[in-house]
C-alpha cells in the first residue's frame, strides 16, 4: 500500500498541541474513546492482523460515522484486509471500493485536512482515476487554511514535526503528484511507479535534500568498472571503449551494404547517392528551379490579404488605401492566401512562380497611376499590394493559377507527415553522457531537467539543483528499455529499406519531371523563334488557296532538318488556328458582298488566329512550365525529408542503450544511500540509548552506593551508641 511522506510506526495516544490553524477545523475533535479504538485497530494493521483491526472498527462503526479521522484510519485498515483476499478477488475489489469510500468521506467531512486529500489522491490513482486524481491535487493546493490535525493526535514516539512542517510536505508531495498526472509523456508503468510505489516518497526526499553541485556531481558520476560489474548491459566496454577513442557516441550504417558504417551523416549519404540511389544527371540538374527565399515565404504567409479600394486615396500617404467591402474580391483573396500558404508551408514555391505572378499582377495594374508607387515597394509588399488592387476577374485568374499548382502537387491543408511518430525513443537521449579522461567515470549532465531558473547564470555564480520532479520522471520512465530497444529497432530495420524504395522513385520521378521540363523550354524556345521569324511575313503574306500547302512544304522540310520543337509548334499553330478559323466562320463572323473586301477580311482574320493560337500556346506553355517547378519543389522537399529520416534511422547511438542502464545503475545507488542512511541513524540511536542506558546505571549504581555509605554509617552509629549504653549498664 501507498505511503504517506509522514509515516505512522507506533500509534500512541496524545494531547492535541494549540495551533494557529485550529480554527479552521470544520470537525469536531474526536474523543478520547474514539482515538482508543482508532489506536488499537492502528495497532493490529502495525501487527500484520487486519482481520481484528477491522472487528474493532465494526463495533464503533455506528457511533462515528461523521468522523472524518474514522473513516481515514477505516479506509486503511480495508486497504490492509484486502491484500489478505488474494485467492478472492471479487470480494478484494469489494473492500478496496470501499477503502476508495471511505477516503472520499474523509475528505468531505475534514475538506481542509491534507493528509486525508494526499491519501484520497493515492486511492483514485490505486484505481487508475487519474482525471479525479488530479482534480483532488488542484483543490488540495487551493485550500487557503490547510490543516493536518490526525498526526496531532497519532504520531511516532519520536516524531517531532511540526503541524506547519507537516502541511508543507503534504502540500509539496501533493504538488509532485499533480506533476506526474499532467505529464503526457510518461507511460502508464512509469506513471503508476511514481504514484503509488512506496520507496518514491524516500528517493524524492533524499534528492531533495541534496543541495551543492558536489552533492549531485557525486550521485551522478558513475564508477566505470562498478557500473560494469553490477549492470546486465551485455556491451559497456565496446561503447565506452567507443566513444572514448572516436570522442563521440553514434555512428551511421548503410541500410544496404553489410557492415559499413560511417562516422559521419553526410558521409553516409554520399555513399548512398553514388551507389545506391541514381541522382538526376548534371544535364537535368540544370533545370532545378531556385529556392523562395525565407523572408519572401514570410511576407506572403504573414502578409495582409484584404481588398483596398485604390481609387479611396488617404490624403497622408498614396499606398495608404481604405478597404474594399466587395465579397467576392475578399472570397478570391482568401483562397489566394490560402494557395500561397499551401505552396509555402509544402515547399512548393519557386521564384519562377512569384515571377510570373508578379509580371502579371504589374501587367493589370499599369493602368493605374499608383504604378510607381507600388514600384518603390519592396517586393513581398509589392506583390500583395498589386495582387490586392485587382479587381474580381484578374483575381480568379491568379486563383486559377496557383489552385493548378495546388491540384499539381496534390496539396491539401492536412498535409502528410513523412516522420513517423513511434520511434522518438530510439533518437539521441537529452541528458548529457560524457567519459573522463581517465576512463574511470562516466559523467552524467541532468541540466536538460533543469527549469529555467534552476541553471547556472551566465556568470557561474549562483547554482540551484536540478527540478526533483523532472529527475524522479526521467529516472523512472520506459523501464522496460532492452524489449522496447530491440522491438523498435527491428521496425527501424524494415522502415530504411521502405525509406530507400521511396528515394529511389522519388529520383525516377525528378529525372522524368526534369525531362519534361527541358521539352518544355525547348518548345517555348521554338515558340520565340517561330515569333521571331514569322512576325513581319504573316503581316505581309496575303492569304490563298496555296497557303496551308506552303506550310505543310516548309514542316517536311524541317522535318529532314530535325528540328523536332519548332515542328511541333508550327504543327500546333496550325491546328489551333484553324480550329479559331473555323470556329469563327460557324459563328457568322465573315459576312461581306465585295470579294476585294472578303478577301482583305479574310487575311487579316488568317493572321490574327495565328497570333491568338501563339499567344494561347505560350500561355499554356508558361503554365506547365510553373506546374514542372511546383512539381520538382515538391519532389525535393519530399527527398530532403526521405533523407533525414533515412539519416536518423540509420544511427545507432550508443547512449540509447548506455543511459537506461545508468538510469537503472542511480537508482539502486539512491537505495543504497537510503539504507545506509536507515543504517547509520539506527547505529546512532542504538549507540545514544546504549548511552542512555550507561548513564542509568552509572546514576543507580551512584545512588546504591550512596545508599551503602549511608547504611554503613548509620550502623556504625547504632554500633557505637550500643557500646556506650553497654557500658553505661555494666557501671
Amino acid at each position: 500500500m501507498f505511503k504517506s511522506p509522514i509515516k505512522m510506526k507506533i500509534p500512541a495516544l496524545i494531547i492535541p498541541p494549540s495551533s494557529s490553524l485550529a480554527p479552521t477545523i470544520t470537525e469536531p475533535h474526536p474523543s478520547l474513546n474514539e482515538m482508543k479504538n482508532l489506536c488499537r485497530a492502528l495497532q493490529f494493521i502495525r501487527k500484520g492482523d487486519p482481520v481484528k483491526a477491522k472487528n474493532v472498527l465494526k463495533g464503533i462503526r455506528h457511533k462515528h460515522q461523521s468522523s472524518a479521522v474514522f473513516h481515514r484510519v477505516h479506509s486503511a485498515v480495508l486497504c490492509h484486509y484486502a491484500t489478505k483476499l488474494i485467492n478472492d478477488p471479487e470480494s478484494q475489489t469489494y473492500q478496496y471500493d470501499n477503502a476508495l469510500d471511505s477516503a472520499h468521506q474523509a475528505t468531505i467531512l475534514s475538506p481542509n485536512n491534507l493528509e486525508f486529500s494526499f491519501y484520497y489522491v493515492t486511492r483514485l490513482v490505486s484505481h487508475c482515476k487519474y482525471e479525479e486524481a488530479k482534480k483532488e491535487c488542484e483543490r488540495a493546493l487551493a485550500i487557503t487554511n490547510p490543516v493536518d490535525f490526525l498526526m496531532d493526535y497519532i504520531k511516532e514516539s519520536n516524531q517531532e514535526t511540526s503541524t506547519l512542517e507537516r502541511i508543507s510536505l503534504h502540500q509539496d508531495y501533493l504538488q509532485f503528484l499533480l506533476y506526474v498526472l499532467k505529464s503526457p509523456n510518461l507511460s502508464e508503468k512509469c506513471r503508476k511507479t511514481l504514484l503509488i510505489d512506496p520507496g518514491i516518497v524516500q528517493i524524492r526526499t533524499y534528492l531533495r535534500s541534496l543541495q551543492t553541485p558536489t552533492e549531485w556531481r557525486d550521485l551522478l558520476r558513475v564508477p566505470i568498472k562498478d557500473f560494469e560489474y553490477k549492470t546486465d548491459f551485455k556491451f559497456p566496454f565496446e561503447a565506452l571503449t567507443f566513444s572514448h577513442e572516436k570522442h563521440i557516441w553514434k555512428y551511421w550504417v548503410c541500410p544496404c551494404c553489410d557492415e559499413q558504417d560511417f562516422n559521419d551523416a553526410q558521409l553516409m549519404w554520399q555513399h548512398m547517392l553514388e551507389e545506391h540511389l541514381y541522382e538526376p544527371p548534371e544535364e537535368l540538374q540544370s533545370f532545378l528551379p531556385k529556392q523562395l527565399d525565407q523572408h519572401w515565404t514570410d511576407k506572403i504567409v504573414k502578409g495582409i490579404w484584404e481588398p483596398i479600394d485604390i481609387r479611396d486615396r488617404t490624403t497622408n500617404s498614396n499606398l495608404e488605401c481604405s478597404l474594399s467591402t466587395n465579397t467576392e474580391r475578399s472570397f478570391f483573396l482568401k483562397r489566394i492566401k490560402c494557395n500561397f500558404w499551401l505552396l509555402a508551408t509544402n515547399n512548393c514555391l519557386s521564384k519562377s512562380h512569384i515571377d510570373k505572378v508578379l509580371r502579371y499582377v504589374m501587367g493589370e495594374n499599369q493602368v493605374l497611376p499608383s504604378v510607381q508607387d507600388l514600384e518603390n515597394v519592396g517586393t513581398g509588399d509589392q506583390l500583395i499590394l498589386c495582387i490586392r488592387i485587382l479587381d474580381s476577374l484578374q483575381l480568379e485568374k491568379v486563383h486559377n493559377f496557383l489552385e493548378s499548382l495546388v491540384q499539381a502537387c496534390n496539396l491539401c491543408i492536412r498535409a502528410e507527415r513523412h516522420r513517423p511518430l513511434g520511434n522518438a525513443f530510439l533518437d539521441s537521449p537529452g541528458i548529457g553522457v560524457t567519459l573522463d579522461d581517465s576512463f574511470l567515470h562516466i559523467d552524467l549532465d541532468l541540466k536538460p531537467l533543469s527549469n529555467s531558473e534552476n541553471s547556472l547564470s551566465a556568470e557561474d555564480k549562483t547554482w540551484s539543483s536540478p527540478d526533483v520532479n523532472r529527475v524522479m520522471c526521467w529516472l523512472y520512465e520506459d523501464q522496460n528499455h532492452t524489449e522496447k530497444i530491440n522491438a523498435l529497432a527491428a521496425e527501424r530495420e524494415v522502415e530504411t529499406i521502405n525509406i530507400v524504395e521511396k528515394l529511389r522513385n522519388e529520383y525516377e520521378d525528378l529525372c522524368m519531371i526534369c525531362s519534361k521540363k527541358r521539352k518544355l523550354i525547348q518548345y517555348q524556345d521554338a515558340l520565340n523563334l517561330f515569333k521571331n521569324k514569322c512576325k513581319n511575313e504573316l503581316a505581309e503574306r496575303a492569304n490563298s488557296a496555296e497557303y496551308l500547302t506552303q506550310w505543310k512544304k516548309e514542316l517536311a522540310e524541317k522535318a529532314e532538318s530535325g528540328n523536332d520543337s519548332l515542328i511541333c509548334v508550327i504543327s500546333d499553330i496550325l491546328t489551333e488556328a484553324e480550329t479559331l478559323n473555323a470556329s469563327r466562320k460557324q459563328d457568322g463572323a465573315i459576312n461581306q458582298s465585295n470579294d476585294n473586301d472578303k478577301d482583305n477580311s479574310t487575311s487579316s482574320l488568317d493572321n490574327s488566329c495565328i497570333k491568338a493560337a501563339h499567344k494561347k500556346l505560350e500561355s499554356s506553355s508558361n503554365v506547365e512550365i510553373c506546374i514542372a517547378d511546383a512539381q520538382i519543389m515538391k519532389n525535393l522537399a519530399t527527398t530532403r525529408q526521405l533523407q533525414l529520416n533515412l539519416e536518423r534511422d540509420c544511427t545507432v547511438d550508443y547512449r540509447v542503450i548506455l543511459v537506461p542502464h545508468l538510469r537503472a545503475y542511480i537508482q539502486e545507488a539512491l537505495k543504497r544511500r537510503i539504507a545506509e542512511q536507515k543504517e547509520s541513524g539506527a547505529k546512532i540511536e542504538a549507540s545514544f540509548k546504549e548511552l542512555l542506558h550507561d548513564d542509568e546505571k552509572q546514576t543507580v549504581k551512584r545512588d546504591y552506593n550512596r545508599k551503602q555509605l549511608q547504611e554503613t554509617a548509620r550502623g556504625k552509629t547504632k554500633s557505637s551508641s550500643f557500646k556506650k549504653s553497654k557500658r553505661k549498664q555494666s557501671r
